[in-house]
């Protein structure tokens, strides 16, 4: 809250004032009379937050009266665009605010895109120093982590490098035929292991396996038992290996499904995240939001089904054009 403090010649005269100059929204704190009989008034305000500053350059709501200044079409445009697809007022106001900053060089909305862009840490694998590198897949059942590890697997073996597939998934029915499918059908070997143990003379004993693919059970986020088992086999899959584990989030979820996800997966230590199903929603931003909250660095994004494409890395062009044009090319 922010406080004035106003003097008049009297009480009526302070508050009068005080109106003047904060508006009705003041709230009167405290009143002292001095000597001379003048009063001081001290009334706090709350702060505008981000819905009212964007109103005071123009951003209203749509059809609504505008305050403020007019704002050129194209950062109408900018704010129309990120709305649409789900950006928060926050967000809209940060990315307008760079956009003014860059000054009147080139297109706003090309300038926005820049913005946009610069916000997001991409994840760097880096070099495993010798043996196995196992990338793991976790997060609620049905975000997309079989078919994203598919797409992996596909992008990988096509490069030249050796890939296995691993599914520690007996929990959801079908699981483990959906990624021995797959597996088969890419011509890379496949594991299902009963027991996490079993994983660790495969990563000790293939010659020049480059790559393990590891798929996981999903859980739900209240499954905190079991959360705490998946914590302790992907331990001890790291001791055997260079474990880089990545969180898989759907751009279906919402708002609060996203947060409950990251919170019940934190100990996992997710170097990344994956994000999927961008094209079943009409409001990509509103994930990516997510993700630049959390501060996890981006490792994928997916747009579809399909093992020999929609598969993304994600580059400040693709990001910019989810959340200004609603899809990634």
């Amino acid at each position: 809250m922010q406080i004035h403090r106003v003097r008049g010649t009297g009480l009526a005269d302070a508050l009068g004032r005080a109106k003047r100059l904060v508006g009705s929204k003041g709230l009167v704190l405290q009143t002292e009379t001095d000597d001379d009989g003048q009063v001081t008034v001290s009334v706090g305000v709350e702060p505008p937050g981000p819905v009212e500053r964007l109103a005071h350059y123009g951003f209203g709501e749509e059809g609504g009266r505008r305050t403020g200044r007019t704002l050129a079409p194209g950062l109408s445009d900018v704010r129309r665009r990120m709305r649409r697809h789900g950006a928060s007022a926050r967000w809209i106001e940060e990315v307008w605010t760079q956009v003014g900053a860059e000054g009147g060089t080139g297109h706003p909305i090309d300038r926005a895109a820049r913005a946009i862009g610069r916000g997001f840490e991409p994840a760097r694998a880096g070099v495993a120093a010798g043996g196995t590198r196992v990338i793991a897949l976790v997060g609620p059942t049905g975000v997309g982590k079989t078919t994203t590890l598919a797409k992996l697997a596909e992008r990988m073996t096509r490069r030249g490098r050796r890939v296995a597939l691993a599914s520690l998934d007996d929990f959801r029915a079908g699981a483990v035929d959906q990624a021995r499918a797959f597996a088969e059908a890419l011509e890379v070997p496949f594991h299902a292991p009963r027991d996490i143990g079993a994983l660790e003379p495969i990563l000790r004993g293939v010659p020049g396996l480059d790559v393990l693919l590891l798929d996981t059970t999903g859980r739900s986020p209240k499954d905190g038992a079991e959360l705490s088992k998946l914590a302790h086999n992907l331990e001890r899959v790291g001791r055997a290996g260079a474990l880089l584990p990545y969180l898989v989030q759907s751009a279906t979820s919402s708002r609060s499904a996203l947060e409950a996800a990251h919170r019940a997966y934190a100990p996992l230590g997710a170097k990344g995240l994956v994000l999927t199903k961008f094209d079943e929603t009409e409001e990509p931003a509103s994930v990516l939001e997510h993700a630049r909250a959390t501060r996890l660095p981006l490792a994928f994004l997916c747009d579809g089904q399909d093992v020999r494409g929609h598969l993304h890395r994600p580059t400040p062009d693709a990001l910019a054009n989810l959340v200004l044009k609603g899809s990634i090319e």
